[in-house]
């Protein structure tokens, strides 16, 4: 039986905290110019929660046993879209009793509107990330059965520096005409193959730690002085992250991880259901004047208060948790 490693699990919670504090800050509007230099400092590093979310599944995922297509669909696109279609229902149906959408005006428009707004991430933005890794995940049994092949390290090399080659070429020269076809899930690619390579290869090196470390700092202050941040740059810092956490080969579980533990295991049904919980914050406190700890104290806060809403159904008897991503 494979040991646990809890870097993964310090890394999840890292993910899920900074992902929730981009949704509290992007709501309160802090994240335009005027807010200057703190909207750079916050920004450089709360973009790169989805980033490490795809860096660790990539580690796990693209590593796991080569299984046949069925079997691998049936296990991952289950554990994904069970939940996500459930709780995307539930906050649909809030937003139509709170008349959030303007071309709903009955019971018959809310039904026919349901699927399409499904398919076209109109009920919550935030959910974009499931429509990604499930693209993402129609790809995996093919990256496997390259990158685990015999030359898998050297064509999981050249496929990483291709991606970050064509993603540099269209930051620096965005009128290329070729690189209108590089879609936004490029980068997710690049990065869902980076955290297999670096898990595989990339951190049995004594001093692989501070080299991460160092290049994360680098490419932060780097991305916050642009005065406008780079998703390469800010994709790069999370990758520098990941490295750090994981080379530390955090092997053995103690009594003090218990929480980031459970803050892992939860953190994809946190993710599905932050975004309402945050919005009703801020429908019962003041928020015409923020201070800049605000979104820092309300993004922490949401992700203990779900992760202790997530512990008690937790305790619940029945396999039902599964379809709320509770249960892992």
């Amino acid at each position: 039986m494979q040991q646990h490693n809890i870097a993964y699990d310090y890394l999840r919670t890292l993910a899920i905290v900074l992902v929730a504090v981009l949704h509290a800050w992007s709501l309160l509007k802090m994240d335009e110019p005027q807010y200057g230099v703190m909207c750079y400092l916050y920004r450089a590093i709360v973009d790169a929660g989805v980033s490490l979310f795809v860096l660790i599944s990539g580690a796990l995922v693209l590593s796991s046993p080569i299984s046949s297509f069925s079997s691998f669909f049936q296990k991952r696109l289950k554990r994904v879209l069970i939940p996500f279609v459930i709780w995307a229902t539930i906050i649909y149906i809030i937003g139509v009793y709170r008349h959030q959408y303007d071309d709903i005006h009955s019971i018959g428009d809310a039904i026919l509107c349901w699927f399409p707004y499904l398919l076209n991430n109109q009920i919550n933005v935030s959910h974009w990330f499931v429509h990604m890794i499930i693209a993402l995940y129609l790809l995996t049994p093919v990256l496997q059965r390259v990158i685990q092949s015999a030359d898998g390290k050297a064509l999981c090399e050249y496929m990483l520096v291709l991606i970050l080659v064509c993603l540099l070429l269209k930051w620096f020269f965005p009128s290329i005409f070729i690189l209108t076809y590089c879609s936004g899930l490029l980068g997710y690619v690049g990065l869902y193959l980076a955290g297999y390579y670096i898990a595989q290869y990339g951190i049995h090196r004594a001093s692989a730690p501070w080299i991460y470390w160092i290049a994360a700092l680098v490419l932060y202050v780097i991305n916050v002085l642009t005065d406008c941040p780079n998703n390469v740059l800010t994709q790069l810092t999370a990758v520098a992250i990941f490295g750090t956490v994981l080379s530390l080969h955090c092997q053995h579980p103690s009594s003090s991880s218990q929480l980031v533990m459970a803050i892992s295991r939860y953190s994809y049904c946190i993710y599905l259901v932050h975004i309402p919980i945050i919005c009703g914050i801020y429908l019962l406190i003041h928020t015409e004047s923020p201070q800049w700890w605000l979104p820092l104290v309300v993004g922490i806060g949401v992700v203990a208060f779900c992760t202790l809403g997530c512990w008690i159904v937790d305790r619940i008897p029945g396999k039902w948790k599964n379809y709320l991503g509770i249960a892992g």
